[in-house]
């Protein structure tokens, strides 16, 4: 670049990469990384679970991943027993990333109204999350003032740099909402997911019915 026209400015590049992965550190492939504040077009995390920019320094950039569709991958019964035991107090979720993917129906809080958001998807009636993604991103530094309930946060789902002079790593842990027990693979677009569960025994008392009776 002899004439200089492709940095006329003079100003030295600087790189902001980083990773996307689950909570239990697996990469999240075909997740989309825009950079807000920049001319460069989106880009989509690979195998790795990586992404890469290069700019300018002194910029000012918003890194926001996103990825959203097929819903109902990972979610299946067993989701709902574990934000029911939640509901109950029979079992608590043990972490800030598994309360905000019970939160389906993006209020700020679990209630019933998750559980029937959740039933409408894996029967079929509903194949989407009508009121968030499919996934929800977190700053994978930041940490949680109250890891018990994570809704009263303004966690981090985007990260901004300001006047950037060097380069920057900034990573993600991707969220996929209703997979409560986190058994979606995330191997590959093409792998098939074994969707069924463990068998669970069910017992009621031994009770008599007439035909046509609704039970």
């Amino acid at each position: 670049d002899n004439l200089g026209v492709c940095n006329p400015d003079g100003l030295p590049t600087v790189q902001i990469s980083g990773m996307v992965q689950n909570t239990l550190g697996g990469a999240i492939t075909g997740t989309t990384v825009d950079l807000g504040g920049s001319e460069l077009g989106p880009q989509v995390t690979n195998e790795e679970g990586e992404y890469s920019f290069e700019v300018k320094s002194l910029g000012s950039y918003n890194v926001v991943p996103m990825k959203d569709g097929d819903d109902p991958e990972g979610v299946t019964t067993l989701d709902l027993v574990l934000i029911q035991k939640h509901l109950l107090a029979l079992k608590e979720m043990e972490t800030p990333y598994v309360l905000l993917a019970a939160d389906v129906d993006d209020n700020g809080r679990i209630s019933a109204a998750d559980l029937f958001t959740l039933r409408q998807l894996i029967l079929g009636i509903n194949d989407t999350f009508e009121k968030t993604n499919s996934w929800t991103f977190v700053d994978a530094a930041y940490e949680f003032a109250n890891p018990q309930n994570p809704f009263d946060e303004n966690y981090p789902q985007a990260y901004l740099l300001n006047n950037i002079t060097e380069d920057m790593v900034i990573d993600f842990i991707g969220i996929k909402m209703g997979d409560i027990n986190n058994t979606l693979a995330l191997k590959g677009a093409n792998e098939v997911m074994n969707r069924s569960v463990d068998a669970l025994n069910l017992a009621t008392e031994e009770q008599s019915f007439f035909a046509g009776q609704t039970v």
